[in-house]
């Protein structure tokens, strides 16, 4: 497992690649700090029988995550505090995740919870999330994560995409969908907000749009010619 503590930080990034794999997770806490991690082509992070982990949280940041085309995670990337018998006032404080860019496999979740703020998913090519993308699903009132931007271009899909629980107010700013990408479901629960959705091209959300009661949803722009 690799930690990051302190003040601690790696400027220059991990990247796994052309046939390397690493088992365990990664975290950052404490005001630690990690540039970039990059799972390329031929990189594999976790494996079909042992996930892995890439988890920020008590006031540290990883800017940068990138699987690219190729590159395959088995397991969570997640952002938030820690909690337990074991937590204290430091890591009852928000991770941060930059943007994340997806044109490979992640075979797992991403999930920011508490008052996580995450810049932007950005999936391509054949870039594949299995899981969900989870924004404050295990939350109350008290939680405002919140993912500003999610885009999806070319062949790429999500699972599925589930914001708030327990009146968290989740929030999207924006979710584009270009070329022929797709989003199984979305689900919308109550006091959660998606403030734009734009479909364009021949993109599609397979099973449809679940908005609970008081759920918001500001903007929806069909161009896909078939509403």
């Amino acid at each position: 497992n690799i930690t990051m503590d302190g003040t601690s930080a790696i400027a220059n990034g991990i990247t796994i690649t052309n046939g390397g794999t690493y088992a365990g997770t990664i975290h950052t806490k404490n005001q630690s700090d990690i540039d970039s991690i990059t799972i390329a082509s031929g990189g594999v992070v976790g494996s079909n029988t042992a996930n892995s982990m890439i988890l920020s949280s008590s006031n540290s940041t990883i800017h940068n995550i990138d699987i690219q085309d190729g590159g395959t995670m088995y397991g969570n990337i997640e952002a938030h505090w820690l909690t337990g018998g074991n937590a204290n006032s430091v890591d009852q404080k928000d991770g941060n995740i930059g943007d994340v860019s997806i044109a490979g496999r992640l075979q797992g979740d991403i999930a920011i919870r508490n008052k996580v703020a995450m810049n932007s998913l950005t999936m391509s090519e054949n870039g594949t999330i299995t899981g969900s993308v989870r924004v404050g699903d295990d939350g109350d009132i008290s939680q405002t994560p919140t993912l500003s931007t999610i885009a999806l271009s070319g062949n790429s899909g999500i699972n599925a995409i589930v914001l708030g629980n327990n009146d968290a107010r989740a929030t999207i700013n924006s979710l584009t969908l270009e070329g022929t990408s797709s989003i199984g479901t979305i689900t919308n629960n109550s006091n959660a907000t998606i403030v734009n959705l734009t479909l364009n091209e021949t993109s599609t959300i397979t099973n449809g749009i679940t908005n609970e009661a008081n759920g918001n949803i500001g903007t929806i722009i069909s161009n896909t010619g078939t509403n």
